[in-house]
């Protein structure tokens, strides 16, 4: 393949998820571990929920033939023969004749057919009194009503939200086969790079992008490997690679341009094929796809705001579906603040600060970290155009991370 033959955003965001798999193999966990977790195969509810048939009210149960006549014109009293609160099992018959007291997920008592509200009747000493009359079945959930035995509760490659997780637990469910979470390496390369916490030389620039892609990976529901920094050269990058082998994806940030001490396209081309170099984009023209055995490997910017805007609009989108989630926000308009010029035959990605309807450009280049940070959103500016004027009307997506 040509070195830094450009490809379209579109076919590079494409090849990602074309490339980058669900992974096959599953694991058992504890259903109160689960959130955010993929199943891995549909899970049929084992009961009927709720299994018994129980008050939706406060109230009374009785015979619907009791009450039939009952109105405020033609009261009819009942002789109250129990009470039952929630958790307890009924001790009475409900009779011609007779009521029970049910509290708000009581289960019903045998012969019980409807539930009364409290509102709608008057208590004396051993009787109510009803001025209303009730249809069969009324304010009961029946055994079944919410969810039938059998019935799927959770389907293939859901995502376990916590309304799942809390379906689960109401039928009895405690573990859950999940798909395995999706592993990720992160190298970064670079002499002039280390590691928060070390020193820092005259000229060195602490690592952001590693934290930045880990932080951002875990939120998508990847397990995160980081392998540390590799240096400016062939051997040292390629020492990376051997040990992110066996990850589903990779992930290196900087030495993916055409700089003499640009190794990354060396070091991969020796241990797998490169598929894209070269995206008409602004930033990330230099971005890279390649496969490394079972491994999808994308080489990124260096610079910080390049790294994380081509994560965000290149990566994020293609692998988000993996794990069920939205790579970002549907796009919306907005007016531009200001005039920009722009590069034709380059789709460039511009951050935004919002303000009402308007788009206000930050103008501070590719290294400087802080424009991204300012940034609510991220422009996109077409590859057919050389300018937008102010007024103009630009497709924003909002980020908030």
């Amino acid at each position: 393949m040509k070195y830094l033959r450009l490809s379209g955003y579109e076919e590079a965001r494409d090849a990602i998820a074309r490339l980058v798999a669900m992974p096959q193999e599953t694991e058992q966990v504890p259903v109160d571990e689960a959130v955010d977790r993929i199943a891995a195969r549909d899970v049929p509810a084992p009961i009927d929920l709720p299994h018994y048939p129980k008050s939706q009210m406060d109230g009374y149960a009785v015979k619907v033939d009791d009450v039939a006549e009952a109105s405020e014109a033609r009261p009819v009293t009942l002789t109250i023969i129990g009470h039952i609160d929630a958790g307890v099992v009924p001790g009475v018959t409900i009779k011609p004749g007779a009521c029970a007291y049910v509290a708000t997920g009581a289960a019903l008592p045998a012969g019980a057919e409807a539930v009364v509200m409290l509102e709608d009747a008057d208590l004396s000493e051993s009787d109510v009194v009803f001025r209303r009359s009730a249809a069969p079945g009324q304010h009961v959930m029946a055994p079944g009503f919410d969810i039938k035995r059998g019935d799927i509760a959770v389907r293939t490659y859901d995502r376990l939200t916590p309304r799942l997780i809390g379906v689960l637990s109401a039928l009895g469910i405690d573990h859950i086969e999940v798909v395995r979470r999706p592993r990720v390496a992160i190298v970064s390369t670079g002499d002039e790079v280390v590691t928060p916490g070390q020193a820092l030389g005259p000229v060195s620039t602490y690592d952001a992008n590693a934290a930045y892609l880990e932080a951002r990976l875990t939120q998508l529901g990847w397990h995160v490997a980081r392998l540390g920094i590799a240096a400016d050269t062939s051997a040292s990058i390629g020492e990376k690679l051997d040990e992110a082998q066996g990850a589903d994806l990779v992930l290196l940030s900087a030495g993916v341009s055409k700089g003499r001490r640009d190794h990354v396209v060396d070091a991969l081309s020796k241990r797998g094929e490169i598929h894209i170099h070269g995206v008409a984009i602004k930033p990330g023209k230099p971005t890279l796809v390649g496969t490394m055995g079972t491994s999808v490997v994308i080489g990124l910017p260096g610079h910080p705001t390049s790294c994380a805007v081509i994560f965000t609009m290149l990566v994020a989108p293609a692998i988000a579906a993996i794990t069920r989630r939205t790579g970002h926000k549907s796009p919306k308009s907005y007016k531009l603040k200001t005039r920009i010029t722009a590069t034709r035959g380059r789709l460039q990605f511009l951050p935004v600060r919002l303000e009402g309807s308007s788009a206000v450009p930050i103008f501070r280049g590719s290294g400087a970290l802080s424009s991204f940070l300012e940034a609510d959103g991220i422009a996109l500016i077409p590859s057919s155009v050389e300018y937008l004027d102010e007024g103009d009307d630009v497709l924003v997506y909002e980020v908030d991370d």
